[in-house]
């Protein structure tokens, strides 16, 4: 089921931040704050007739109050034809709710930071890196399906993931 909710409204603030405090170190940190709820909601008689509808002034589902990210970076020459690179970032999301609040199948989300780290090789125009994505292997929630009759279903990140990849640019 998809519906109108009404007229919504998101004030908020975005940042972004990158600097390089030595020559190979880059340090980035984002992040925002959003306040995101109806203007226009369900009447009485509607959320009556049908309580999952959002109310006046109820916080829109699935977005969080704030989120940022933070990456250091760095990259240093191993010989006069190889470029070494190491990173790691982080990324943190607030919690939030799968749906309207006064939804009686809403699911509360709780807030979770992920941390990926990579380091890779470049020579010329061929660049090798490994990876691990969700390092600390984290199931964080990031959205649920509840309705009457059916199981909780919680929707996650991808667990742990480590790999590798080879590009070459043109």
């Amino acid at each position: 089921y998809i519906g109108n909710a009404g007229d919504a409204l998101v004030k908020g603030l975005e940042f972004e931040l990158n600097a390089h405090p030595f020559e190979s170190l880059t340090a980035s940190l984002a992040g925002s704050y959003q306040h995101a709820y109806l203007l226009h909601g369900a009447t009485a008689e509607q959320f009556a007739a049908n309580p999952t509808l959002g109310l006046t002034g109820g916080t829109i589902p699935e977005v969080p109050r704030f989120q940022f990210s933070a990456e250091l970076k760095y990259t240093h020459a191993i010989t006069d034809r190889l470029l070494g690179e190491a990173a790691a970032d982080i990324n943190y999301r607030g919690h939030t709710n799968s749906s309207f609040e006064t939804d009686p199948f809403n699911v509360p989300l709780s807030s979770y930071s992920l941390l990926n780290l990579r380091a890779g090789i470049t020579s010329g125009p061929w660049t090798a890196n490994v990876f691990v994505r969700n390092a600390t292997n984290k199931r964080a929630e990031i959205s649920a399906i509840d309705s009457f009759g059916n199981p909780l279903t919680f929707l996650t990140v991808r667990p742990r993931t480590i790999g590798m990849n080879v590009t070459r640019t043109f």
